[in-house]
């Protein structure tokens, strides 16, 4: 008889629906959720990823840990979080462990949101994903951001300078 401690987690995850308002003007796309994030059911949860604080930062509001605060800060500024991978196979959270990728369907959420203007990558590997399996036939403008993971060794102050891009588009 096998023993459960021997068996694996089942490697299937999948992205969260877009968090979004009614008019989003830019549209932020990460890869997929890590697993502090899956665990949570929110986005960008694991505490030492630096997303969050860069948002509240961004617009010089004093940061919050409440995720209903952090969707309001969102909805209300005109921006949509999703990610590049609708379903993957992933053991832990590291996008190299990604395989078996099923794409989101990108093209069809400018469709559905007219007013988006540009979309702004949360790091390389996701406008990776992107080039790869979406581009297509999408014509907007893209800009490829820092990564907000604790991964990334840029310093805060380099990668808010970076993201502060966003705003030049929320006018």
């Amino acid at each position: 008889m096998q023993s459960n401690k021997n068996k694996l987690k089942d490697p299937s995850v999948k992205c969260f629906a877009p968090l979004k308002g009614k008019s989003p003007k830019i549209l932020i796309l990460g890869t997929m959720p890590g697993q502090a994030s899956l665990e949570k059911q929110q986005y960008y949860g694991y505490t030492h990823n630096s997303f969050w604080k860069i948002m509240f930062d961004m617009f010089n509001i004093p940061f919050s840990a409440d995720y209903k605060e952090r969707q309001k800060l969102i909805k209300s500024r005109d921006i949509a979080l999703w990610d590049t991978i609708a379903s993957c196979q992933r053991q832990g959270s590291s996008d190299t462990a990604i395989k078996d990728i099923k794409y989101n369907n990108i093209g069809k959420f400018l469709k559905d949101n007219a007013a988006v203007k540009a979309v702004f990558f949360n790091g390389q590997f996701a406008h990776k994903v992107f080039i790869k399996g979406i581009a297509g036939n999408i014509s907007i403008d893209i800009f490829v951001l820092p990564s907000t993971s604790p991964a990334n060794t840029v310093k805060y102050d380099k990668k808010l300078k970076e993201w502060l891009k966003i705003r030049a588009f929320l006018d």
